[in-house]
């Protein structure tokens, strides 16, 4: 049983929700944000309709007509500015008035003892915990293809990734939604980072909505559609024709110091051989072509064939990144990315996806424990961090 005791304060909190047409279910969420159990006067909503072509505004003005929602502090924000979310967060901190902001994506439903639980932990210690999330669940986990996909993104992010990092190495990271983050933290009075994509989301979503227009036939051109916009969204935008590459993101533009980075576990053949077949887009086939010639060149850079996370690439060059150059000391090692690389080569009949496959899965074999730096490991916790085994 749950157990609901009086808070020894109630801290004002800013919840913001940017929704980029959400027409469909941004009504539901409003509502289910306001029943929350959590004073209704220490509550700041802010909505964000953001650059939306539908009548997402118009739904949430409709949620809020409810009698019982009245009186409660809500803002709408009909917003064309850029950015997206981040640039969405940006701005609610400019006209935030809580001790706290919290963020709920669109089509959340957040519990209802949900916010009463973050902020119960947060005031346990206000120095220490800065910030605060909760568990995220997906409803209607196996009603579809789409939605296993995203209950399968979910688990393995929260159970496996979230809590990995934190017992490893007493990092904690906050999800996009279901959190709430002290108000003054913010550096500068912005948030971190306006980054819009990364691109091995978007392979795999891509992918996804392949796979989708065979397994519901009825609705094979909606889902064709899809990906045919987002895979046309990922040459105009996570390309780069100069490194025959694709991006990290979207965000990593030809103004970019990071526009010559590549991510190994972006190296998909199989998805580029389909993004090829359904398009006829020859980009297609130079990105395949570069990205294994550059999988194929770091792996023969170590005795162990294995790949780094991260590597600074040219035309025909590439090298791994030195540590910390994009999220941590292991950048230029076989690590939390590259540990995916094995299962994008495995079904590709490319030779030197298989060459590459084959050297990592030899060294797999002998069980050895090496880093990238030619150090043998020796204590468990250095296993942990730099082994390739501990990361399948």
């Amino acid at each position: 049983m749950i157990k609901i005791t009086p808070l020894p304060r109630y801290p004002m909190i800013t919840i913001v929700v940017p929704a980029h047409n959400e027409e469909v279910v941004i009504a539901q969420t409003t509502r289910a944000i306001l029943d929350m159990n959590y004073p209704a006067d220490r509550v700041e909503l802010l909505l964000y309709a953001d650059n939306c072509a539908d009548k997402t505004a118009d739904e949430m003005r409709r949620a809020l007509a409810d009698p019982r929602y009245r009186s409660r502090n809500v803002k709408i924000i009909e917003r064309t500015g850029s950015g997206a979310k981040a640039g969405v967060l940006n701005d609610a901190l400019k006209i935030a008035h809580g001790d706290y902001i919290g963020v709920y994506d669109a089509d959340a439903m957040p519990e209802t003892n949900v916010l009463y639980f973050l902020v119960r932990k947060a005031l346990e210690n206000p120095e220490r915990y800065v910030a605060v999330f909760g568990r995220n669940k997906t409803r209607y986990a196996q009603q579809n293809f789409l939605t296993k996909c995203i209950n399968q993104e979910i688990v393995v992010t929260q159970r496996i990734q979230h809590c990995g990092i934190w017992h490893l190495f007493r990092i904690g990271r906050i999800p996009g939604t279901n959190f709430i983050i002290q108000r003054q933290y913010q550096k500068n009075g912005h948030w971190a980072s306006d980054i819009n994509s990364a691109t091995d989301g978007d392979l795999f979503i891509a992918m996804a909505l392949h796979q989708a227009a065979r397994v519901w036939p009825k609705r094979a051109g909606y889902y064709r559609n899809l990906e045919r916009h987002l895979t046309n969204d990922i040459l105009a935008y996570e390309y780069n024709p100069h490194t025959r590459s694709l991006t990290v993101g979207d965000w990593a533009t030809s103004k970019s110091k990071y526009y010559r980075l590549m991510r190994t576990s972006d190296v998909a053949p199989t998805f580029f051989d389909t993004f090829y077949q359904s398009s006829h887009d020859q980009r297609w086939r130079i990105v395949k072509d570069g990205m294994l010639d550059h999988l194929a060149d770091l792996s023969a850079q170590h005795r162990t064939g294995l790949v780094p996370d991260f590597a600074w690439v040219t035309a025909d060059s590439a090298e791994p990144v030195k540590p910390w150059t994009v999220a941590s000391k292991n950048d230029g090692n076989y690590f939390a990315n590259a540990c995916r690389v094995p299962m994008m080569l495995a079904n590709s009949k490319d030779p030197r996806a298989q060459k590459t496959l084959t050297r990592m899965m030899k060294f797999f074999s002998r069980r050895s424990y090496v880093s990238l730096r030619n150090s043998r490991l020796h204590t468990d916790r250095e296993e942990a961090e730099s082994s390739p085994i501990s990361q399948l």
